[in-house]
């Protein structure tokens, strides 16, 4: 049976536009494009685990409160079943700087993602994006 993954992923928005990151070299997909987020230690909430990463990925503050739930992925890859919840963040702490040396982009979430590779789960709430 596939090792199913809790993960938290969170769509920052500013003008129009939603930060992406590429994965940072020593981890699984190195490279790919995606929204900054990551796996949920034990027994911590989306939001608590949303909270952290952010911290530790790209150097803002988020309170509890600017987190909105937008939806749930799943997607199977290779290495196990990865359950996403996806939050929406508007109003942040602080300015975004990458702290483990991946690269930063806002894409315009109303236009085609140029950017490649991207992971399958970045594709699809790309794509869910688009209804707001």
């Amino acid at each position: 049976m596939a090792e199913i993954i809790n993960a938290v992923a969170g769509v920052i928005i500013k003008d129009g536009k939603v930060l992406l990151t590429s994965r940072p070299s020593g981890k699984i997909y190195s490279g790919s494009w995606e929204f900054p987020g990551g796996k949920l230690e034990f027994k911590e909430s989306g939001v608590k685990a949303l909270i952290r990463e952010l911290k530790e990925e790209v150097d803002i503050i988020v309170l509890p409160e600017n987190c909105k739930k937008f939806i749930s992925v799943v997607h199977e890859y290779p290495h196990g079943i990865v359950k996403l919840d996806v939050i929406l963040i508007e109003y942040w702490l602080n300015n975004i700087y990458p702290l483990e040396n991946q690269e930063i982009y806002w894409h315009d979430f109303k236009t085609p993602c140029k950017l490649e590779p991207l992971l399958p789960t970045t594709e699809k709430i790309l794509n869910l994006l688009l209804s707001l």
